[in-house]
């Protein structure tokens, strides 16, 4: 049911960079929120005996009543998406209704709905619900495999590399899951991507992610993209000094200018204090590794007798560090509605038949 809204949504708007991935996670609890009002509205007659959809006025007639679908964000609590079918003439919902409340699953913005359905109307009032869910949980899921898949990409062979050795290295989940590699490309300072890095990001985040009111999936794709100035980075400073330092993150240069990438750093690191351990340098590029302080003590012993074999493979790989830049800036494609349109009509066509058929 859901697989021919993804294929529709990959061949007609193909995320190709760390930068699509931005864009779209800034857009999508949009787009999610006007088709969902677009399903219901017109899908509702599907559901509910004598009703009608008048697509020029976007309203539906029931029994001689009119109503509409709204689908709003709670403008208390951003994490929550509301939906409701009122009459055209009700301008807010009377007190004494009580809405259906459930979880949303994904790593969205939003992490619950409440669905406000009239008591008078009689029909199948768990469809709502099960539209909601459908909606944002495919969308959802989507923009996380994209994260997995650029994070696979050839161009990014160079941390994946390094990645798969630190973890041969390191057989300990609790230490791997927030030690980053960092290194200056042009000038520019940016992390090395890995899928695995990057999900159990996404992970950690999401987890934390009701302490700042952003989507999971928006934090993560800002601090894979990370594209700082390389003289503005931490790493810097201790490769300037060849020796591994401890930074506090409030001290950080890029606070004002990025200040949703220093919130993830702060969630992923799990500290207010990161040390940079430098690996490599060249004469316009560098190599570090980037951790918790509170992690120092066990991983600097690991990393100071693995650091030569580090600094080989990342001097192997570095000619094609130019690629990496391009994956992280590169914008390839666009969010248009149509597009996502088809993605979203692609599976809600087989949803809506399986659901007016119980």
């Amino acid at each position: 049911m859901q697989n021919s809204g993804i294929t529709a949504l990959d061949s007609s708007m193909p995320v190709q960079s760390i930068s699509d991935i931005k864009r779209t996670s800034q857009l999508i609890e949009d787009f999610l929120r006007n088709y969902l009002k677009g399903i219901l509205s017109k899908h509702s007659p599907n559901v509910i005996l004598g009703s009608r959809y008048n697509e020029k006025l976007t309203e539906l007639e029931i029994r001689g009543h009119t109503y509409e679908v709204r689908v709003g964000e709670n403008i208390r609590n951003s994490e929550i998406i509301e939906v409701a079918l009122v009459e055209r003439s009700i301008e807010a919902i009377e007190s004494k209704s009580k809405p259906n409340k459930f979880q949303l699953s994904g790593h969205g913005r939003y992490k619950s709905a409440n669905i406000w359905l009239p008591d008078e109307v009689e029909f199948d009032r768990e469809w709502f619900s099960e539209a909601t869910d459908a909606v944002f949980q495919t969308g959802y899921r989507w923009l996380e495999e994209q994260v997995r898949i650029i994070t696979s990409q050839p161009e990014v062979a160079v941390g994946i590399d390094l990645y798969a050795y630190l973890r041969s290295i390191i057989n300990n989940e609790k230490l791997l899951d927030n030690i980053w590699f960092g290194c200056s490309i042009k000038g520019r300072g940016v992390f090395l991507l890995d899928p695995t890095i990057a999900m159990s990001g996404l992970n950690i985040i999401s987890s934390h992610a009701a302490q700042t009111g952003d989507s999971a999936l928006r934090l993560i794709a800002e601090y894979l993209g990370c594209d700082i100035p390389a003289e503005k980075t931490f790493g810097t400073i201790a490769v300037g000094q060849n020796k591994c330092m401890d930074f506090e993150l409030s001290t950080a240069k890029y606070w004002e200018d990025l200040p949703l990438f220093l919130r993830a750093q702060a969630i992923l690191m799990k500290s207010k204090s990161i040390t940079v351990f430098p690996i490599f340098k060249g004469n316009s590029d560098y190599l570090q590794c980037v951790f918790p302080t509170e992690k120092k003590v066990v991983l600097l012993p690991i990393l100071l007798q693995h650091r030569e074999e580090l600094s080989l493979r990342f001097a192997r790989s570095r000619k094609h560090l130019i690629h990496l830049l391009k994956i992280i800036r590169a914008p390839k494609s666009s969010l248009d509605a149509s597009a996502f349109g088809s993605f979203v009509g692609g599976f809600s066509a087989g949803f809506v038949k399986e659901m007016s058929k119980l």
